[in-house]
Formats: C-alpha cells, structure tokens, sequence
C-alpha cells in the first residue's frame, strides 16, 4: 500500500488516520477533515484522564466514533498495533503531549484508557 504524505507550509506531515481515510492526523497531533491542513481541524476534546480525543463520522453515518489522538497518530505514522497486549505510550507521561516524537507503542495494557474498542462498544451500548 502506498501512503500518501503531505507536506504542509510552514512544516508538519499529514497521512490518512488508517480505517478513516476521509480524516488526516498531523506528527504534532492536529486532526483534519479530509484534504490535510486548513481543511477543516477538528476540535479536541480531553479524556477525563487526560487524553485528547476526536469524534469522527463515516461518509453517509450519522454515528460518532471517538478516536483517541494518541492512536491514532501511531497507527498513520509507526503502523499498527502489534499483536498482543501493546498500548499507546506517551514517553514524557504527559498525556496531551500528542507529538509523534513523544509517542510509541509499548507492550503490557493500559489501566488508565480503555482500548479503542471497548471505547466504542461503551459509548453506543
């Protein structure tokens, strides 16, 4: 698969959020509608533990879907999560700081945020 990357002005990257190809995440942890910067940035919401969270709709689905900015930055920019119990890391322990530098995926689970799955299975039961 070939992956699109785009560069914006004034610096930064932008890649397709894999499973969302209709939303971009940036390596400093901006999201966008569809196109990459100044195409509409989503506004970011907190996780009450501290992480920074979008909601984004499939074309044609009036259902929201939260994503975690932290993940979602890692599955577009390192790939995806690897097998077993890995989760989202933030390497300085300060969980808003979404830069691609800060982030990797670490193994054993995170008791402080649920995966992104069962995240969505809870919003929508």
């Amino acid at each position: 698969m070939i992956r699109r990357v785009l560069e914006a002005e004034g610096g930064g990257r932008w890649l397709p959020i894999p499973g969302w190809e209709d939303y971009w995440v940036s390596d400093d942890g901006r999201i966008s509608k569809k196109g990459g910067p100044g195409q509409g940035e989503l506004r970011q919401n907190a996780h009450g533990k501290g992480y920074r969270f979008v909601s984004l709709r499939r074309p044609g689905c009036r259902q929201k879907h939260t994503v975690y900015v932290h993940l979602a930055m890692l599955e577009a920019f390192v790939g995806p999560k690897p097998q077993g119990p890995h989760h989202g890391h933030h390497k300085n322990e300060v969980r808003d700081d979404n830069r691609l530098e800060n982030l990797a995926w670490e193994p054993g689970v995170n008791q402080f945020l649920p995966s992104y799955y069962e995240a969505e299975a809870e919003r929508y039961e």
